[in-house]
């Protein structure tokens, strides 16, 4: 993707992000992203066309470190994977929050398109995780026993990003349960009570 390109892709996720998709101006985009609005008009199309676009290569870019780290690793386990998810949503969390927080805490967006494009890839990762778990716990596991395990780790993974973000988790009491690897700590219980679970 060309550098303008990019750097409109930046500023638009930072602007939808912070004042929400219908606030953000296509105007105020190109003033951040140094560049006129002919130019959003030429490489987008549309502001629409622009979130979808900030919200796909977002995932793609996610989707595309998390398929290098299962690559590397063919044996690696539900527990393992979802430490590793874990990692790259902290060291993404700068493309990752402004994302979920403009799905989340925004107003209500149409995202029909992207929802029907990405569906068989989320909860993000399910893809791999599938695999992971029909070795662990027997081909014969329900798809929708899967998607509740990658359900329940996506979102344990934000709550933490959330906490460690907002300081929390440098507070006493959790640095008092857990320590510095609290968030590692927290996952290998989530992944081991999931597998547990579905070992049932």
């Amino acid at each position: 993707m060309a550098k303008t390109e990019n750097k409109i892709l930046q500023k638009a996720r930072e602007l939808f992000s912070c004042k929400g998709y219908h606030s953000a101006s296509i105007r105020e985009i190109a003033k951040k992203a140094g560049v006129n609005v002919a130019s959003i008009n030429y490489h987008f199309g549309s502001k629409e066309n622009l979130l979808l676009t900030v919200m796909e290569t977002g995932h793609q870019q996610m989707s595309d470190e998390f398929s290098k780290i299962v690559v590397s690793n063919k044996t690696i386990t539900f527990r393992q994977l979802s430490i590793e998810l874990l990692h790259l949503f902290l060291a993404k969390k700068d493309l990752i929050i402004p994302i979920f927080r403009l799905v989340l805490l925004h107003e209500r967006l149409d995202l029909k398109d992207f929802w029907k494009k990405n569906r068989p890839h989320f909860p993000f990762g399910i893809i791999h995780f599938q695999e992971v778990l029909k070795r662990e716990i027997g081909h014969d596991i329900k798809e929708k026993d899967i998607f509740w395990a990658v359900h329940v780790v996506n979102v344990q993974i934000l709550h933490l990003i959330l906490m460690i973000e907002s300081g929390h988790a440098e507070g006493p009491i959790i640095g008092n349960l857990f320590g510095k690897n609290f968030a590692e700590e927290v996952m290998v219980a989530v992944a081991d009570s999931i597998l547990e679970h579905l070992s049932k």
